[in-house]
């Protein structure tokens, strides 16, 4: 009988201690579910960043890449424009006696300008 009441004993202990060891498994378990809860959030609230960060990216983009496009045309246009211009003066000719030395004077320095600045645009 005192066998039995020693097992017994032994028993209770055994299950307190089994008990105690479940309890800090089970707040073990918790505690890192918890902390998977938390970075699961964290990492849905940094994807969310990422996500508008890149729709940003590619709006900013195509706007660039239509005034790219835009600038492209006006360039052409513009050396299209130039190139006109220059053809149109080369017609021009100056005469050294005209009535009013200085007026012409004037006009050469003024078609002298348009002329160099029309050269300098490549066509």
């Amino acid at each position: 009988m005192a066998q039995s009441k020693t097992e017994t004993e032994q028993t209770i202990v055994c299950s307190q201690q089994a008990n105690e060891a479940l309890k800090r498994i089970n707040a073990a378990v918790t505690d890192v579910s918890d902390q998977l809860a938390s970075a699961t959030e964290e990492l849905a609230v940094v994807s969310g960043t990422i996500n508008e960060n890149m729709e940003n990216i590619a709006n900013a983009v195509e706007g660039t890449t239509v005034k790219s496009t835009e600038l492209s045309v006006s360039s052409q246009q513009l050396r299209q424009m130039a190139s006109e211009m220059k053809k149109s003066l080369s017609g021009f000719k100056l005469y050294a006696n005209y009535e009013n030395q200085s007026r012409t004077s004037e006009k050469v320095e003024l078609i002298s300008l348009v002329v160099n600045c029309v050269s300098c645009i490549k066509p």
